[in-house]
């Protein structure tokens, strides 16, 4: 099941790989390498809940893991939850000290990404502000008599 799904998610057909990951896992589910599979087919789908329940049962199983917290990281900036992102990439830093190389590369680009998309949101006007802007710019003038 889980090279079916693997194999499936190199040909993006990220249904397909969810129903091969979800099959794996009623077999075993015990399995934290599938449900993490499964986490990123769902990352690739956006559909950011499912990806982070399933992060959270990762975690349950293999709280020492760091690719979990990699991918949580990555679901929480999908969904635009930018604290949560950077504190996830931060606690596998410090916590998983015995990251390999790969890992700890993919954190560091991780959390330039994560800085970018924070301070990108700092520099948006509120949408409240916005709407206010709008508003007054689509008001028409009034004429005085």
């Amino acid at each position: 099941m889980k090279q079916k799904g693997n194999e499936s998610f190199r040909n993006k057909c990220y249904r397909q790989a969810c129903q091969e990951y979800t099959r794996g896992i009623i077999i075993n589910p015990f399995s934290y390498e599938l449900y993490i599979e499964r986490a990123q087919v769902y990352l690739k789908l956006e559909e950011y809940t499912n990806a982070q329940c399933d992060c959270d049962r990762v975690k349950l199983l293999r709280s020492d893991w760091a690719k979990v917290y990699y991918v949580s990281a990555e679901v929480f900036l999908g969904m635009g939850k930018l604290d949560q992102a950077l504190g996830q990439n931060i606690w596998v830093s410090e916590k998983c000290s015995s990251n390999p190389a790969e890992i700890t590369k993919l954190l560091n680009k991780q959390r330039k990404r994560i800085d970018q998309a924070m301070f990108v949101s700092k520099q948006r006007p509120s949408s409240r502000k916005c709407t206010q802007e709008h508003v007054s710019a689509s008001k028409p003038e009034r004429k005085q008599a």
